[in-house]
């Protein structure tokens, strides 16, 4: 109901003729209320949202607004966030034995055991969100004015080299898979993982993608290495998604996207879902805060029975070496970027809420979805634009992955 009230408002501020209408600039009040109608009118679909992790280890209850992190349904629901992609993350840990040093097996019974835990969850608030499997009943669920909870699973180790694994995780309701996360497994080479054990896809990546295509599953080509990348591009019959990822242009690491695979990836019909982690977004922060995590774990070595004098130490350190955070007006210049690049119909929105430590000023949990659309719309962009970066663009690339099942 909330959709169609909104549609209702939009039309009429469209049906106000112009002799009797100023015309309205950023900063006003008015120009505030017209881009907050645009976003709650839009179905927003964000592919990348990692509560699951939050849910698993530190037991917090998504049902009530918390003090901390970026997601929970009530602030969902104050930001306008329709259908979060929960992602399924399967740590490289429990990859198959033998594609690494730290791998000990047991990757799909720990996809069962979170998609399973977030069944408990999704059903337990009921009154809030229901599970979505698909396009239509992301429509139906957002029109009956609940939360609309989609499940993608970041790293394929669970497929376990198993055809009917795929299937039976498909109807699990999984709908993308990110073909790995830091470690090469058997399915491709990681963006992380300097070793490149199989120069991109291994034979049975390369029978998995045309799988994946068979059952309308959609592929995501996040995280995977520039060779994996080339190759699912040449292999996919479906467009693909990158479910959360930035931009090479601006922060140099192979994690990103090289405007190269960008167009590679709009030819091939798919979607850029842009990623809001401050350490993705630009070198300016990026470069200084990887050296971050390394001194901290010295120093908390160095000093293990002072923890109090290691963490003045790190403060002092990160004042010597600062990392200046990015904030929305920088996000809102690469979206720019990325869509004169690639065209309007190829991008959308990938957090990765809650799986980063650091986000840009302005972006700092799901509330803040709506002061997206208005810097979009104070740079120009149309109603219409905007309810295609905010989710139409991915339902589009799902309804046409999801036509090729058989």
């Amino acid at each position: 109901m909330r959709k169609i009230f909104l549609a209702i408002i939009l039309v009429i501020m469209a049906c106000n003729s112009p002799e009797n209408q100023t015309k309205l600039d950023p900063g006003d009040p008015q120009f505030s209320e017209k881009a907050r109608a645009i976003h709650m009118k839009s179905i927003v679909v964000d592919t990348h949202i990692d509560i699951p992790y939050r849910i698993t280890h530190d037991n917090v209850d998504i049902s009530q607004r918390l003090e901390d992190g970026h997601f929970d349904f009530m602030r969902a629901k104050e930001g306008g966030l329709d259908a979060p992609f929960f992602a399924v993350y399967v740590s490289s840990r429990f990859n198959k034995p033998g594609t690494d040093p730290g791998a000990k097996g047991g990757a799909y019974d720990e996809a069962l055991r979170i998609i399973a835990m977030l069944d408990s969850v999704v059903s337990a608030n009921e009154n809030l969100a229901a599970m979505a499997t698909s396009p239509a009943d992301i429509e139906r669920i957002v029109g009956e004015g609940k939360i609309a909870v989609c499940l993608g699973m970041e790293n394929g180790a669970p497929v376990e080299g198993d055809m009917q694994k795929l299937e039976d995780l498909y109807q699990r309701g999984i709908r993308y898979i990110t073909l790995t996360h830091s470690k090469d497994n058997h399915i491709c080479d990681s963006s992380y993982d300097d070793r490149h054990t199989n120069q991109g896809l291994t034979a049975f990546g390369k029978e998995l993608v045309a799988e994946m295509n068979r059952i309308g599953m959609m592929i995501d080509v996040s995280h995977i290495s520039d060779d994996t990348f080339w190759q699912v591009m040449e292999l996919s019959k479906a467009p693909v998604i990158a479910s959360h990822s930035s931009l090479r242009t601006f922060r140099h690491m192979e994690r990103n996207m090289s405007d190269s695979m960008l167009v590679a990836l709009a030819k091939n019909g798919g979607v850029f879902q842009y990623n809001f982690g401050s350490y993705f977004v630009t070198d300016k922060y990026g470069i200084p805060a990887e050296s971050y995590w390394s001194v901290r774990d010295s120093l908390n070595k160095k000093f293990k029975d002072d923890h109090e004098k290691a963490v003045a130490m790190f403060e002092e350190y990160k004042k010597i070496h600062p990392a200046p955070n990015p904030d929305i007006d920088e996000v809102v210049r690469q979206l720019d970027y990325v869509i004169k690049l690639i065209g309007i119909d190829h991008v959308g929105l990938g957090s990765d809420y809650d799986g980063v430590n650091q986000v840009p000023d302005g972006l700092e949990d799901v509330t803040k979805y709506p002061d997206l659309s208005e810097k979009l719309l104070a740079l120009g962009y149309t109603a219409n634009d905007i309810e295609k970066i905010n989710g139409g663009n991915l339902m589009r690339v799902w309804k046409e992955v999801e036509a090729l099942r058989h």
